[in-house]
């Protein structure tokens, strides 16, 4: 009892040294706060650094491809035009977009990271239609269903799988809980039947021995290499152990530490959804994958999954032993053939000889390190994105590496166009994305992704973090831990044996702390907002990021450190990450009070005021919160004894605990095996408070100030992010109002900056929040409107989105993208469609419903070119297409096949006056299929095409003669003349004699009209008549105009009769059809209807 005394005596005289030693802290600290923030060049640029899962697509017809734009928050459309991309679109979505998928050719879904939310993008009018909350940090989507289509929504944070019907995703959707830390990646099988989850931070069947159990164990095993007998004794630390299958063991395969263990981890790689019914469900877990898992891709000719992973060896005790070689990047083989998944990973780096520590040049250039995506093509080749390699893997259908396609930096996602031999590839640090020929396995271009808000600090200094080039065998990099800036879910013990002992000036009054080099194990710490609380480290034993310089040598085996010059750009680049918002504080970045239960508000009150350390300290004092939205660190190194511990600690930061939840001590399988504090060791914040440390009156208390902390403010207030896209459904609704003024209310508090896109008076617009219930245009010219006017102007085709964005981005997010002072509603728009060749290429698609062979876009681009800025001469040229040998045989033919079977349609005209009108019966959907068909393959002017052409009619008449409309219309007991006589009828042809005989003749000696050839080649021969070649020629001019370029039939919306289609057929006819004197072409040309077509 005596010794007892003693020691909380000492205790407390070392707890009022430190409470003296505060206020000078805190007024150093203050002043070099300011002083960091002055370095930053780019404060209204907050890096998430979001982790890309699916950031790439191709529509399921092949002629676009979709990315997002991570940091510009907007999904880019391009054109596929050969080996070439043509940037169409950048449409705004939510903040950090990860993740694409297409439902169908006119509609995709976006997962945006830091808005919590799904973006539906309707890629015809290239616009956001519709935005719905989905949880925290959502990060992929799959459509699938056997019975139903169904959207599968991957929501990390939350560990949930959510399930939306895509035809209406206003309904409430199906949660499917994932046990497990972070899922992430989706993937389906072929039928849609299964839809396959990956969980990252899923771990490796490791977990930490506290201390006190290690020394009462008998202590951990032996160091090797051993200690350096100059060295005073190791301080009492953890150990980390692997459960064996049986057991917990050490690294030595010692099993002792069972006893003081009760729980098993779950350990849960791969989650299998049955998605055949209507209720999806998990049906099967996959365990004993890998640390990390990533995307995976599936297999059907063999009935198993493909996943990308890496193998953290973090059993491995001590920096010496690890050096070099702490991370397997691998794919393993899931096969579900047998029953049971059996699994076989194949490592991506066999080339690495481990025994030879320095690595070599040789070994580097071959590396493949950070598998992010995975692609399969149909002939079973595997590519793999290696994101810290700038390099796409290779491999046969077993996972052996055949070679290796040097690409971007930091490639992250894959899109296979089969019938182009292409890979596309999203390099995100470059922000590019790279098409490789599969063929030569080359790179041929790189596009810019989009528009690149981020500042230079970032492009240069995210190398530093990623790039593996600087480690031994070209495998690792800070980011191995530290994915996406972040960490990895895990602790290391990274100590020394021979290492030396590190003297640090602690903060308290001149004291300083001698720190062992066997720390023990230590949980990675998040980067997000490191720089401004040094010192560094769970001890704090690094002054700044510059003392983590000699890791490079010492444990990523590089040949050397960074240079100055480097280590300042990385700590630069560091500077800006930043923690996402905390999803459990409310949206007005105040503290949860509920009715019942801990509340987080009365947390906060006991936080920073009741001294529950020794009877001195609040929380507070040390973990600073207040004033203000503080990291909860004054940045001080406590002396062991007034913690309870064998060695110093720095006080951490507490932005992000609640992403450390997932241990419990206590029997059963448990998610996570690692906990709080600096080696993990302690389960849950509730059993930190019971520490004898601290002197709280009631559990409830404790509660209450475990509530508080996992809500705890990261200095990113929860209105960032937060958005609602206003359209027809939603725009009377309270909780519409209620959002947008929660997020003006939270503007004007500045916790946000809030900014309003999309289309307003019938074009894309942006708004920036002034205050007052005020909004700034993106036209200097104009004033200011209000939040009543856009709430009263947006509907549907409408849409307006408003969205939170961090404090200073507003104006870069909304009214002046670039930052060159010129607002962008009054700087000149460039759309896809005024580059020549692009124009022609859309031609080809458009009249010829295909790609343009080399010959033809050669010439026809540059005749466009030659006509340089003459508006006429550009005119003139788009008619050659509808005049063109290849359209009038093929497009044209079928117009007129449809006016010899079925005749005119009716149709109501405006122009003039009101009136009916014959109109041409075929629509545009058959008319695109129908042409697309006897247009197969046909390319004029190449060997052979007449009889390919011709082979086509006559299997197009075929098959149109057996449709049930045509049976329908014409009885097989018709005579052959009545018949013949039926089609010119409709056609409006009186025929020759010799003509009206030839199409009889078809049927030969036949009483009736059964014969289904002969009825085809008739057709033909009516459909083909001179007399109706002329007389239909400016009727299907017209209605080309409508088809070709506004791809709609001439009554559908924005028309609503034919007014339009007779305005143009009255004005061709009066000019005998000169289509440049009625200006027709080019006043289609330059509508703002097809030029919408290709970009807002």
């Amino acid at each position: 009892m005596p010794d007892k005394t003693r020691k909380d005596t000492f205790r407390r005289l070392v707890v009022l040294a430190v409470l003296l030693a505060f206020s000078v802290v805190c007024l150093v600290s203050r002043s070099a706060i300011r002083n960091a923030i002055a370095q930053n060049t780019s404060a209204d640029y907050k890096n998430f650094e979001a982790p890309q899962v699916h950031p790439l697509t191709i529509i399921p017809d092949g002629t676009r491809l979709l990315a997002v734009n991570t940091p510009n928050g907007t999904l880019s459309v391009f054109h596929v035009t050969g080996n070439a991309l043509t940037l169409m679109a950048e449409i705004p979505v939510g903040l950090e977009p990860v993740s694409v998928a297409v439902r169908n050719n006119n509609e995709a879904w976006v997962v945006n990271w830091l808005s919590d939310s799904v973006s539906v993008v309707d890629l015809n009018r290239f616009k956001t239609v519709r935005t719905f909350d989905v949880g925290d940090e959502p990060t992929d989507v799959v459509f699938a269903g056997q019975q139903k289509e169904f959207a599968f929504v991957c929501v990390s944070g939350t560990s949930e799988v959510k399930v939306f019907d895509p035809a209406a995703p206003s309904t409430a959707p199906q949660v499917i809980a994932i046990r497990a830390k972070q899922p992430r990646a989706l993937a389906r099988d072929s039928s849609g039947a299964q839809v396959f989850v990956s969980i990252f931070e899923s771990g490796n069947q490791t977990t930490v021995v506290p201390a006190a159990q290690v020394s009462a164990n008998g202590g951990p095993p032996p160091p090797s290499p051993a200690m350096d007998t100059r060295l005073p004794a190791a301080p009492n630390v953890g150990l980390i152990v692997r459960w064996n299958g049986t057991a917990w063991a050490d690294e030595t395969g010692n099993p002792k530490w069972n006893s003081v263990i009760p729980y098993t981890l779950y350990d849960t790689d791969i989650a299998v959804i049955d998605a055949h019914g209507l209720n999806p469900s998990v049906s099967t877990l996959v365990r004993g994958v890998g640390t990390h898992i990533g995307n995976a891709v599936f297999d059907a000719s063999a009935n198993r999954l493909l996943v990308a992973n890496d193998e953290a060896r973090n059993l491995v005790r001590f920096e010496p032993n690890v050096r070099g070689h702490f991370l397997n990047s691998r794919v393993s083989a899931i096969s579900f053939a047998g029953g049971t998944p059996s699994i076989v990973a194949s490592d991506l780096n066999t080339h690495i000889n481990y025994n030879s520590p320095g690595g070599s040049d040789a070994e580097r250039v071959l590396s493949l390190a950070l598998p992010a995506d995975i692609a399969r093509a149909a002939d079973g080749t595997l590519y793999i994105a290696a994101t810290s390699s700038a390099r796409v893997g290779v491999l046969n259908s077993q996972g052996e590496v055949q070679s290796r396609i040097w690409v971007g930096q930091g490639p992250t996602g894959l899109a296979l166009h089969g019938s182009r031999n292409l890979l596309y590839v999203l390099n995100r640090f470059d922000e590019t994305i790279s098409i490789v020929d599969l063929a030569s396995r080359t790179q041929l271009a790189a596009f810019p992704v989009g528009f690149n808000p981020e500042p230079d600090t970032v492009r240069n200094g995210r190398r530093f973090l990623y790039d593996t080039s600087l480690s031994a065998h070209g495998d690792l990099s800070c980011a191995s831990c530290h994915q996406n800036g972040h960490r990895d879910g895990l602790a290391w013990d990274l100590g020394d044996p021979r290492g030396q002992m590190l003297q640090v000036a602690s903060g308290l009054l001149g004291a300083v702390s001698n720190f062992h080099p066997m720390k023990g194990p230590m949980t990675t710490q998040s980067l997000r907002g490191i720089i401004s609380t040094e010192p560094l480290h769970w001890r704090g034993d690094r002054a700044s990021l510059e003392n983590f310089n000699p890791a490079f040598q010492n444990l990523l085996g590089g040949t050397r450190q960074l240079t100055t010059d480097e280590i300042d750009a990385f700590t630069t680049f560091v500077r800006t990450l930043t923690y996402p918002p905390n999803p459990n504080e409310n949206q007005d970045r105040t503290m949860p009070n509920p009715a019942t239960g801990p509340s987080a508000a009365r947390g906060a009150q006991l936080f920073n005021t009741v001294p529950f350390d020794g009877g001195v300290f609040s929380c507070n004092q040390c973990h600073t919160a207040s004033p203000g939205f503080g990291p909860g660190t004054n940045k001080l190194i406590i002396p062991a004894i007034a913690l309870g511990e064998s060695q110093d600690f720095k006080v951490p930061q507490l932005r992000g605990e609640y992403q450390k939840l997932g241990l419990l001590n206590a029997p059963g399988e448990q998610i996570s095996g690692f906990g709080f504090i600096h080696d993990g060791s302690i389960a849950t914040l509730f059993d930190f408070l019971h520490a004898p440390v601290f002197n709280f009156q009631s559990d409830s208390q404790r509660r209450d100030v475990e509530q508080f902390v996992l809500a705890f403010d990261t200095s990113t207030a929860p209105a960032v992010g937060l958005e609602i896209t206003v359209n027809g459904s939603n725009k009377t609704a309270t909780s519409t109002t209620d959002r947008i003024n929660l997020l003006m209310s939270q503007a004007s508090a500045g916790n946000c900056d809030l900014v309003v896109r999309g289309i307003y008076n019938g074009a894309p617009r942006a708004f920036l929040f002034s205050g007052n219930g005020q909004f700034q245009t993106d036209r200097q010219s104009e004033a200011r409107v209000t939040s009543q006017t856009l709430l009263q102007a947006a509907g549907d085709g409408a849409e307006l989105t408003f969205l939170g964005v961090p404090v200073g981005a507003g104006r870069r997010t909304s009214i002046d993208h670039d930052g060159n002072g010129i607002l962008d509603g009054d700087e000149p728009k460039v759309s896809a469609i005024d580059s020549a060749q692009f124009f022609v290429w859309q031609h080809y698609l458009d009249f010829l419903n295909r790609e343009p062979d080399a010959s033809g876009l050669g010439f026809w681009t540059n005749e466009i070119t030659s006509c340089g800025n003459d508006a006429r001469c550009i005119e003139a040229k788009p008619a050659a297409y509808f005049l063109s040998i290849e359209f009038q045989q093929t497009g044209y033919l079928v117009e007129r096949m449809y006016k010899a079977a079925y005749g005119d349609a009716s149709g109501v005209s405006n122009f003039a006056t009101a009136h009916q009108l014959s109109v041409p019966v075929v629509r545009f959907n058959e008319f695109l299929s129908d042409t697309q068909q006897i247009g197969q393959g046909v390319v004029v002017g190449q060997a052979g095409w007449e009889t390919v052409l011709e082979n086509n009619k006559q299997t197009f008449a075929a098959q149109f003669a057996q449709r049930s409309r045509f049976a329908s219309t014409f009885a097989t007991s018709m005579t052959p003349a009545q018949f013949v006589d039926a089609l010119f009828a409709n056609a409006g042809v009186t025929p020759t004699a010799a003509d009206r005989n030839t199409a009889v003749a078809e049927f030969g000696s036949a009483t009736n009209t059964s014969d289904v050839a002969a009825r085809a080649r008739a057709l033909r021969k009516v459909a083909e008549n001179s007399t109706l070649v002329t007389n239909e020629f400016n009727r299907a001019f017209v209605l080309m105009q409508f088809f070709g370029y506004l791809r709609r039939d001439p009554n559908s919306g924005p028309d609503i009769d034919y007014t339009g289609y007779d305005f143009w057929l009255t004005k061709l006819n009066q000019f005998n059809g000169n289509y440049n004197a009625a200006e027709m072409v080019k006043a289609f040309i330059t509508s703002t209807e097809y030029r919408q077509r290709f970009g807002p």
